[in-house]
């Protein structure tokens, strides 16, 4: 199992995710969310606060960069990858 994204959720709580199979990220300041896309359909939607399209790619790079980090550890690589991005809903 590949190295899992650690982020937050609701200021404090530790939100895991799985960075095995994930296909894109996109970070949209319209809808106030990041939506994690695998291979096969499946999503993850997290709300977020963005204040325009430049924080959303802000984010966007910074959560790729925890993302990339993952696939370098490679594939049977145990353990996260801290990210400081705090999120308020996960769907």
């Amino acid at each position: 199992m590949a190295k899992l994204i650690e982020t937050k959720y609701n200021t404090d709580q530790p939100l895991y995710i799985p960075s095995e199979e994930l296909l894109k990220i996109v970070a949209s300041n319209s809808s106030n969310n990041c939506v994690f896309t695998y291979i096969g359909g499946s999503t993850i939607t997290a709300g977020i606060t963005l204040a325009d399209a430049a924080a959303a790619r802000a984010l966007e790079a910074s959560l790729q960069a925890s993302w990339l980090k993952c696939i370098n550890a490679g594939p049977e690589a145990a353990g996260t990858v801290a990210n400081t991005t705090v999120f308020t809903t996960v769907a």
